[in-house]
């Protein structure tokens, strides 16, 4: 297995998933949820899992919609 497909946040929050598992399997998914977020909701989730996830660093001041 080199994906995982859906992943459930309820179940396993993808931070967590990413540290045991990231080195060796890709976290897929969660696009169905970003669509239920309201209309600034999806970028700020996903800056949220970019800092959670990776070194990247996110400027504050950052364009965060279209």
């Amino acid at each position: 297995m080199d994906a995982k497909l859906s992943l459930e946040g309820v179940i396993m929050p993808v931070a967590e998933f990413e540290r045991l598992y990231g080195d060796r399997v890709a976290a897929l998914g969660g696009v169905g949820k970003l669509l239920r977020y309201p209309k600034d909701e999806p970028a700020k989730c996903v800056v949220g899992v970019l800092r959670e996830c990776t070194q990247v660093a996110v400027a504050p001041q950052a364009r965060t919609t279209p």
